[in-house]
C-alpha cells in the first residue's frame, strides 16, 4: 500500500527479524520479481532481537545510508489509505520539538481502534483494574492535528533527529510497552507527540505476531515489569503486587477461554518468576 497511496518516490526497507517461515527468501524472490520494488530493501537483521531491535536496525539503515530525516515505522498488518504518508510526514514540520507523529486506526470493519491518551496511565490502569476512558481520547473528539501523550504502536511517524534525542527504540524489551516507554522518554526530553485523524491507516491486528496467547501474555507482562522498574521507578513491593494481578489474570484467561499455546503455564510461570528476579 505504501507504493500505491504515497505520490511520492521513497525508500523502503523491510526488516526481517530471522523468521522462521522461509517469509525473508519469498519476499527477496517478490522483491527480484518486479522493477515496482526497485526502491524496497530486503534486510535480516541477523537475529531475533525484538520488535525494538528490528525497528532500530532499520532507522539505522535510512539514517545512515539514505540520509533520511523522516521515517514511518510501520507493522507489516497495516494497511496506508490514500493520502495519509502525506499528512504524516507534513505533520513532522508542524513543530520543531515533535518527535511523532501517528495516524488515526481503523480495523478491517472500518472501525477506529487504539484511540491516543491524553496523558499517563497509572498502575491499576496498566494492570486493567479500572477503566483507561479517563486517559484516553476519542477519535470523535479529536477533528484536527491533536498534541497527545501516548499512542497505538502500530505506524508511527518520527522526526529522526528528535527520536536520536530519546535514545531511539529501548531495545531491552523484545515485545509490547514501546509506546509507554517513547511518551515517557518524550516528555523527559520536553518533545511533543501528535496525532493526524485525516492520515487513516488500518490495522490487521494481530496479524503480525502470529504467536500464540502464552505468548503474547508472557512478553508484555516482562516488559510492563521493565517499564515500570526502570522508568516508573516502582518499588518492589508494587512490581510484586502488578505480577501477581497479572499472573491471576492469565489463569483466568485460560479457564475461560481455553487458550492454545505452543508453551505450558508450568513454563510461562517459570519464565516469567526468572525475568523477575533478574530485574533485581
Amino acid at each position: 500500500s505504501i507504493m500505491t497511496t504515497y505520490s511520492n518516490r521513497c525508500k523502503v526497507v523491510i526488516i526481517d527479524n530471522c523468521s522462521s517461515d522461509d517469509s525473508f527468501y519469498k519476499l527477496k524472490k517478490c522483491i527480484g520479481s518486479s522493477d515496482i520494488y526497485s526502491d524496497v530493501t530486503l534486510v535480516s537483521s541477523g537475529k531475533n532481537g525484538g520488535y525494538s531491535y528490528g525497528n532500530n536496525y532499520g532507522i539505522n539503515i535510512l539514517k545512515s545510508d539514505y540520509g533520511c530525516k523522516k521515517i514511518i515505522v510501520t507493522n507489516n498488518d497495516v494497511v496506508f489509505h490514500k493520502g495519509a504518508i502525506e499528512k504524516l510526514e507534513n505533520a513532522l514540520s508542524y513543530d520543531e520539538k515533535c518527535v511523532i507523529v501517528v495516524p488515526k486506526v481503523i480495523d478491517e470493519n472500518n472501525l477506529p481502534i487504539t484511540p491516543p491518551t491524553r496523558k499517563k496511565q497509572n498502575i491499576l490502569q496498566l494492570v486493567g483494574l479500572i477503566s483507561r476512558k479517563n486517559c484516553r481520547y476519542r477519535w470523535e473528539d479529536i477533528m484536527e492535528l491533536t498534541k497527545i501523550y501516548s499512542f497505538s504502536g502500530c505506524c508511527l511517524a518520527i522526526n529522526v533527529d528528535q527520536f536520536e534525542i530519546i535514545g531511539f527504540f529501548d531495545e531491552n524489551v523484545f515485545l509490547y510497552n514501546e509506546e509507554n516507554i517513547i511518551s515517557y522518554k518524550a516528555k523527559e526530553y520536553e518533545l511533543s507527540i501528535y496525532t493526524e485523524p485525516m492520515a487513516v491507516v488500518t490495522h490487521f491486528q494481530g496479524k503480525s505476531t502470529g504467536k500464540s496467547n502464552l505468548f503474547v501474555e508472557k512478553e508484555y507482562l516482562k516488559s510492563s515489569l521493565y517499564y515500570l522498574k526502570n522508568y516508573e521507578k516502582k518499588s518492589k513491593l508494587v512490581l510484586l503486587a502488578y505480577l501477581g494481578i497479572s499472573k491471576l489474570k492469565v489463569i483466568l484467561k485460560i479457564l475461560l477461554n481455553r487458550c492454545s499455546a505452543n508453551i505450558s503455564f508450568h513454563t510461562f510461570n517459570r519464565e516469567i518468576l526468572s525475568y523477575f528476579k533478574s530485574l533485581y
